[in-house]
């Protein structure tokens, strides 16, 4: 669908124990209107607002949404959920005229305004900016950094996106560490209430942010156990990854502008 505008609707709904929930639905109608496109799935709630065309993305409580952006095209917003597409005629009280399924809608939008503000509507959080980082390294407190030290590549070209919560009065980091859409984010508070992480210039292009304490659950993995696939476990098992408890991390920006506008904000949101 092309040229067309979004709203974002949530309503609150209760069942018969008396739960309520919150639904929330992204809207997509084409400008000519003949296209009215609702896409379902499940999420957290999100604060009402318009943007511009009319699909419907419907999302509860039962499962958080993060939008995704794409690495060099900030204006591709993309919805990876598990969603039932429904195309309704005019009349909005007819059934759908036709439905499909999928888990992966794209929203492309004119300016990064746009989807900025469609992201800030799904987040209920202002997204601030958004940065380009070439990878994300695991840093070792206090080993010496040498030629052959050990470093562990978290993320690789991924977009690290800085939110405010005003509620609580805090800025928050965001970046994707894994293909895992719902489980492979690590966020942490840059600015607020107790926080002691702190971002320092770490030479060239790289940002070293200290005092964090991310834990990454472990996770199973295959691994080779024979060479032999005709032994009685296929020659493979699952193994449960040890977790990973995060306490700093070094992150290579996509230019040293970039990098110095990071440090900028993190110095205003801590008041600096």
């Amino acid at each position: 669908m092309k040229d067309c505008t979004i709203s974002i609707v949530t309503k609150m709904r209760s069942n018969s124990v008396g739960r309520i929930r919150h639904v929330t639905s992204v809207w997509a109608m084409s400008d000519d209107r003949t296209v009215r496109l609702q896409q379902q799935c499940g999420c957290q709630s999100s604060p009402t607002a318009n943007y511009g065309m009319l699909t419907v993305l419907t999302v509860d409580d039962d499962t958080e949404i993060i939008p995704y952006t794409v690495w060099g095209k900030t204006t591709s917003v993309v919805l990876r959920v598990p969603t039932e597409l429904r195309y309704h005629d005019i009349d909005l009280f007819d059934k759908p005229l036709s439905t499909a399924k999928t888990s992966w809608v794209n929203y492309h939008f004119r300016d990064d305004q746009g989807s900025m503000t469609f992201q800030s509507a799904l987040m209920w959080k202002r997204l601030l900016y958004s940065f380009r980082t070439r990878r994300t390294m695991l840093s070792h407190e206090g080993f010496v950094m040498s030629t052959f030290s050990f470093q562990e590549q978290l993320c690789g070209l991924e977009n690290l996106r800085l939110w405010r919560d005003d509620e609580a009065g805090s800025t928050i980091a965001m970046i994707q560490y894994s293909p895992r859409f719902h489980e492979g984010y690590f966020s942490f508070r840059l600015s607020g209430p107790g926080t002691i992480a702190k971002a320092v210039d770490d030479g060239e292009r790289w940002v070293k942010i200290k005092g964090l304490n991310i834990v990454i659950e472990p996770k199973c993995v295959s691994v080779t156990t024979s060479p032999n696939p005709s032994s009685p476990d296929g020659g493979s098992r699952s193994k449960k990854t040890e977790p990973k408890n995060i306490r700093a991390i070094r992150v290579d920006f996509s230019s040293s502008e970039e990098k110095y506008k990071f440090l900028e904000v993190c110095g205003r949101a801590k008041g600096g």
